[in-house]
């Protein structure tokens, strides 16, 4: 069997499912299905594939659980570091309402991946980057409520 070329994207499931149809294997176990994809996947993929983590013991075994792992790592990473940098130095324009603030502050928080924390640092964010000074001591005051 000839080595399957992996792409990033749908590609690779797609060529792998044809191969398994093709070589009448579709009906084969999952066991058998993971050896024959790491297989035709190449040395390098079988590497990037041990180093997979599993809820569940035996879960390494079942193809769709091990597809599952494989269309996470194909996943594009989103770039969270440039909307971080920009949520950190965006403070109040002078054209802008303390509305308009808000709203341009949530929407940058919002691609950031603050989690539980999200809120926080909207607080924080829009303390320290309030033009009105009596407004920015009264949000300290209140414990950035």
């Amino acid at each position: 069997m000839g080595k399957i070329l992996y792409k990033h994207g749908k590609d690779w499931k797609e060529q792998f499912e044809l191969y398994l149809i093709a070589s009448h294997k579709v009906t084969k176990s999952d066991v058998v299905k993971v050896g024959i994809l790491k297989y035709s996947m190449g040395p390098e993929w079988i590497k990037v594939a041990n180093k997979f983590t599993y809820a569940a013991a035996g879960d390494d075994k079942k193809l769709h659980k091990v597809i599952q792992k494989f269309d996470k790592y194909f996943e594009p990473k989103k770039l969270v570091q440039p909307y971080v940098t920009r949520f950190n130095k965006r403070d109040q324009l002078p054209s802008k309402t303390l509305s308009d603030y808000i709203t341009a502050i949530r929407e940058l928080a919002s691609h950031c991946e603050f989690g539980a924390l999200e809120e926080s640092q909207i607080c924080i964010r829009l303390s320290n980057g309030v033009r009105d000074e009596k407004l920015k001591e009264k949000l300290w005051e209140d414990g950035l409520s």
